[in-house]
């Protein structure tokens, strides 16, 4: 049986299996305007109100700025502002952001023998010949 959610929104049978998909990471690739961010929206709604996680501990990733402002939008119109508590972000935001916490805790936490929790990179080159 295909998900639904009000009268307005009725699932294909794979947005059903993503949006249902149990609490574990879950990663959807599909082309330009095929539903990804609407699949994206109803999982947050089914993660919140049918799993009972809160917003603080879901993190979503889309390629584009335009992409997850239009999610957070649309979440807020759904469910409120309790949705500004998830992360939301770009692929590249959250890795320059990861990058920069653990920058800040390499310098917080030098570098002990034994301890190999992050080390600078010898070469920051982006590409090696």
């Amino acid at each position: 049986m295909n998900y639904t959610h009000g009268e307005r929104f009725r699932a294909t049978s794979d947005q059903t299996e993503a949006i249902c998909h149990d609490s574990a990471p879950l990663m959807i690739l599909a082309g330009a305007g095929t539903g990804k961010t609407t699949t994206l929206l109803y999982r947050f709604i089914y993660l919140i109100e049918n799993l009972g996680i809160k917003p603080e501990h879901i993190l979503a990733i889309t390629y584009t700025e335009r992409a997850a402002q239009e999610l957070t939008d649309r979440l807020v119109k759904k469910i409120g502002e309790q949705v500004r508590d998830a992360t939301i972000t770009t692929f590249h935001s959250f890795c320059y952001s990861l990058d920069t916490l653990l920058r800040l805790c390499r310098r917080q936490n030098p570098h002990k023998e034994g301890n190999q929790f992050y080390r600078e990179p010898s070469n920051t080159n982006l590409f090696d010949n």
